[in-house]
């Protein structure tokens, strides 16, 4: 998200300038937003195909439950506020991700087998999803163009959402929840 990036970047040269210092947590893909990049996959009312802009074929997304994601980021907050003075993210980025990347491809399998379900991924154009049914449902008119919102697969396929750190286990002091087991969670409500 180039926003996230320029926020950054901007907190950085503060820092430099010895105005702030800052602490910025880069957080990964949320499990539970699958649906956005799985052509809005129900998984109460399954489809058997998905049309998406991208292959599904690897490097993937490394999913990260967003529970874990708040767990974390409070230990963080805590670990600041209540620490001896030295605290190593001090004017530095943190990246919290899922414990490991998976290809769209097999977040469809997984959606698959959790619903019972034979689903595919079916390839399509820019433009073809741009114009799919379900745009008006969960896009608001005027406040994103969803074709210019398809450059998020293409930064699958450059492997932007693959990147796995070992930082929210270390920091969870645990396994961060995988995908398959958040997505059986969904179902169970």
């Amino acid at each position: 998200m180039g926003a996230h990036l320029l926020t950054e970047q901007h907190l950085a040269s503060l820092a430099a300038e010895r105005q702030i210092t800052y602490t910025a947590i880069r957080e990964g893909l949320y499990s539970e937003s699958f649906p956005v990049y799985t052509a809005w996959f129900n998984i109460h009312n399954p489809m058997y195909e998905i049309k998406i802009p991208h292959s599904g074929d690897s490097p993937g997304i490394a999913w990260v439950k967003t529970d874990d994601l708040g767990e974390a980021t409070a230990k963080i907050i805590f670990s600041y506020v209540k620490g001896s003075g030295v605290f190593p993210w001090v004017n530095r980025v943190m990246l919290l991700s899922g414990p490991r990347a998976i290809s769209l491809r097999e977040t469809v399998d997984i959606l698959g087998r959790v619903t019972g379900k034979s689903i595919k991924i079916k390839e399509i154009s820019a433009d073809e999803y741009a114009e799919l049914p379900f745009k008006e449902k969960y896009w608001y008119r005027g406040a994103i163009l969803l074709k210019d919102y398809t450059s998020c697969w293409e930064a699958f396929k450059r492997g932007e959402a693959a990147v796995v750190s070992p930082l929210l286990g270390e920091i969870l002091d645990r396994e961060p929840e995988d995908f398959k087991t958040t997505v059986r969670g969904l179902l169970a409500r």
